[in-house]
């Protein structure tokens, strides 16, 4: 290591001694990928190619050649890959792609040379799997059904809906121990950290007369995915606050936790602000079934005194509803509920209403992937032009059939079974705050899909949620083989 690189990464020692000590490089990276994303500055096709190029320079050089550095390379570029993405005139030539191509190159070549197995066995794998290959069949299903036109304009969609799934596998391959779990771990909360103060940035930029202008776009370039993501990862923050004593600093994760709370609150998203409150109920019930009570009581008489709301998202859910109306669920289609509400909920309810009566008609295959904005026209009697689901369940449902919501379903019940085993078995205070924190914020995205398509968003939004979801399974993994381990050892002593 050069004597100019000692001194970070000595800090790196002192102060997060189970991290690996190249993790300064890769925060200043996060710093400098921030600055160019407030500064609206794309990274052209020549200068991915030449970043890419002398990165592999520098990390031969370095003797770095495994997968976990391009790995944190990867985290800290993922949050910002939206708004640095520029316009390259190869197909598929950008960062993202590049680095998990090094990924996989770097992983192989390490497990040959140490005669150890490429691929990692996990529970979670083979549903992962399933998952996306009943996506892929949709989309040819459909490509046979209305031709080949459909699944050429739909499969550049698709091949961007999968990858975020790659960095599930990506990242359970290449970290292999603690060391790297809690590197890229740290590394994933100072980017969160990040993206909240760009966002309380933008606020100050964008703050008007209307909350309509104030509403932050972010990273995401849009309110209520910005909102989904802060409500995704936020509990990471919170998870370590719960599990750490105090003595041990861990209130301090309060500070970044606090800053996504206000990064949700500049989004105006009401089902971001629901969804918050869902992950707090079930951190709150995983560490204390008292403080559940306490939390469940305080929302509950926010709920019936909502003057003690913040005034803006007071007013956003006031808007809800249409000046003069008075909502009546009973309405007797949706039609006429739609007409009680304000417009752009009440087109979504005309949407809704539509996408099950898609699921009604295709119940098995649904209408093929990227199919809902084309023929939600039909099923409102043109009431409704195209538009997107904004349920992540039903636009499931709607085209790629009940069975792969099924499959999707049974995904998120694994990875709370594993989050919960993850929190109750391991004694390691970053890998009970791994469980907590996904838990949670699983818990939170969840109820976010009921009024978004989080899952099709953008890799910027949902790219760490499928890398937590291998820290999860690694951290499973190796805590079995810690206790297969142990049993061994005392099976010798006796």
């Amino acid at each position: 290591m050069r004597s100019d690189a000692v001194l970070p990464a000595a800090m790196v020692r002192r102060l997060l001694p189970e991290v690996d000590e190249r993790a300064w490089m890769f925060v200043l990276a996060i710093g400098a990928f921030a600055v160019l994303g407030l500064k609206e500055m794309p990274l052209s096709a020549p200068l991915v190619l030449g970043l890419f190029a002398a990165g592999v320079v520098g990390l031969i050089a370095a003797g770095w050649l495994g997968p976990e550095a391009p790995l944190y390379a990867l985290i800290a570029y993922l949050p910002f890959s939206g708004l640095l993405a520029g316009g390259a005139s190869i197909p598929f030539l950008n960062l993202t792609n590049l680095l998990i191509l090094l990924i996989v190159v770097s992983h192989i070549w390490r497990q040959r040379r140490n005669e150890l197995q490429v691929l990692t066995s996990a529970p979670m794998n083979a549903v992962i799997a399933l998952f996306a290959a009943l996506a892929v069949l949709s989309w040819m299903r459909a490509g046979w059904m209305y031709g080949g036109w459909y699944a050429s304009t739909h499969a550049v969609a698709l091949l961007r809906w999968l990858r975020p799934m790659a960095f599930y596998f990506v990242a359970l391959w290449a970290v292999r121990d603690a060391r790297a779990l809690k590197t890229v771990l740290a590394l994933i909360a100072v980017a969160v950290t990040v993206v909240a103060l760009m966002a309380l940035w933008e606020y100050l930029d964008r703050a008007g007369s209307t909350i309509e202008r104030s509403r932050v776009q972010g990273i995401a370039g849009e309110a209520n995915r910005m909102g989904a993501f802060f409500v995704t990862y936020m509990f990471l923050f919170l998870g370590y606050f719960f599990v750490t004593p105090l003595r041990r600093y861990g209130w301090l994760m309060l500070v970044p936790f606090l800053l996504c709370v206000r990064g949700i609150m500049v989004t105006f998203s009401r089902g971001a602000h629901v969804a918050f409150a869902a992950g707090v109920l079930v951190a709150c019930w995983m560490r204390s079934k008292w403080l559940f009570v306490v939390a469940a009581a305080a929302a509950a008489f926010i709920i019936t005194h909502p003057a003690l709301l913040p005034g803006g998202f007071r007013t956003r859910i006031e808007q809800t509803i249409r000046p003069g109306q008075r909502l009546d669920l009973d309405a007797g289609t949706s039609q006429e509920l739609s007409r009680q509400l304000e417009p752009s909920v009440g087109r979504r309810v005309e949407a809704w209403n539509g996408g099950l009566a898609m699921v009604r008609a295709h119940p098995w295959v649904g209408v093929g992937f990227g199919g809902f904005r084309r023929f939600i026209p039909h099923y409102t009697q043109g009431r409704v032009s195209s538009m997107a689901a904004h349920n992540t369940y039903l636009w499931l449902a709607s085209e790629m059939g009940i069975p792969t919501l099924l499959v999707f379903l049974l995904f998120l019940d694994l990875l709370a079974y594993h989050t919960v085993w993850l929190y109750r078995h391991s004694q390691d205070v970053w890998l009970r705050a791994l469980g907590l924190g996904v838990l949670a914020g699983a818990a939170a995205l969840s109820v976010a899909n009921g009024f978004s398509e989080c899952l099709d968003s953008s890799e910027e939004v949902v790219g760490y949620f499928w890398i937590l979801c291998a820290l999860v399974m690694r951290g499973v993994l190796l805590e079995k083989q810690q206790a297969g381990a142990r049993g061994v050892r005392q099976g010798a002593g006796e």
